[in-house]
């Protein structure tokens, strides 16, 4: 385990265990490998692809809310970047990668390659799957 309560300046930092910054721990977890935790609920994850967390955003973010922190409790946000353009893009793919759900800036949402003909209708199935369909579902 290494505590770091001051700073370290090093190209490689190999730390086979654990590391604790303030509240934030790398944790070689199970056999799904590392986590990262907080040490309480009331405090949350913030990662951003910008110097500063700003709104409106000058990067896409991923926030995580402890149940008991004092905003937001229990939440999940996942940001887009501010600009045109800027999507929330959910992909799989077997094979590759490919676009599943689309959050577009504007506020509308692509669902893509559901099973199913016709384009007028966006129906769910008794599995609870979504298809395309000319009829009213």
């Amino acid at each position: 385990d290494v505590n770091v309560n001051s700073s370290i300046k090093t190209k490689t930092l190999d730390i086979s265990t654990n590391a604790t910054l303030e509240s934030l721990i790398f944790k070689r977890h199970d056999a799904f490998g590392m986590a990262i935790l907080l040490n309480n609920t009331n405090e949350a994850i913030r990662i951003f692809a910008a110097p500063n967390i700003t709104n409106p955003s000058n990067g896409a973010g991923l926030q995580l809310f402890g149940n008991t922190v004092g905003l937001f409790p229990g939440n999940v946000y996942l940001d887009a970047g501010s600009r045109s353009g800027a999507s929330i893009v959910m992909r799989t793919g077997a094979t590759g990668l490919n676009d599943r759900i689309i959050v577009e800036a504007d506020g509308r949402v692509k669902v893509l390659n559901l099973t199913g003909s016709g384009n007028d209708y966006v129906c769910v199935d008794a599995n609870g799957y979504l298809f395309r369909s000319n009829t009213v579902c």
